[in-house]
Formats: structure tokens, sequence, C-alpha cells
């Protein structure tokens, strides 16, 4: 059982981090797609998205499944099912959802 408890800790470590890097906008690198655009693509992108508003979105959704992913290693300890499911299913439906949004919003479009 503590094999699972270090994996969920490794998770939430790397969450954190690579929060803190893309809400600081240090690492877009990190964004699908983006690290491997050519330089040409990657300034027509610059020009037509904001890519600090979605470094700093993408920040904070990190942030918010990493509290996630906190509160489904407590479940984990607890033995509490419910706590468990509900914490999975909120992991799988704001991370498919903010996926959707920031492809079809246009806030992030410049």
């Amino acid at each position: 059982m503590w094999v699972l408890y270090l994996v969920l800790a490794l998770i939430f470590s790397m969450f954190l981090f690579c929060g803190f890097l893309l809400y600081n906008h240090k690492a877009l690198w990190l964004l699908s797609g983006y690290n491997t655009m050519s330089k040409k693509q990657k300034e027509h992108y610059d020009k037509t998205h904001d890519m600090r508003a979605i470094s700093r979105f993408v920040g904070n959704l990190c942030f918010v499944l990493a509290g996630y992913i906190f509160v489904l290693a407590f479940g984990i300890f607890l033995e509490n099912r419910y706590v468990i499911l509900i914490s999975t299913g909120l992991i799988l439906v704001i991370s498919v959802a903010c996926v959707i949004y920031v492809n079809t919003s246009k806030r992030f479009k410049k």
C-alpha cells in the first residue's frame, strides 16, 4: 500500500512543480503541440493566441488537479469509497472540460 502512496505523492509533486512553472510562464515547452512547432509556426501562433493566458490557465489547472489528487490519496488512506469515486470523477470531468474550454474559448485569442 505504501507504494501507492509514494506514486500518488510523486504525481502530486509533479503537478505542483509543473503548475508553478506554467503559472510563471517558465515552461511553455510543456504545452502539447507548442514544443513541436517550427519557429515560424510559433511566431504565427504567438501573434494569434495569448500564450501567457494559456500558460496561466494550465498552471492553475495543474494546481486544482494536484488538490484533487491529494483528496484521492486521503480517500484511499481512509478507505472511503465515495471520496475516491468523487475525486476521480472530478479529476476526469475537470480535465476534459478544461481541454474543451481552452480549444474553443475566444479568451485565449488575440
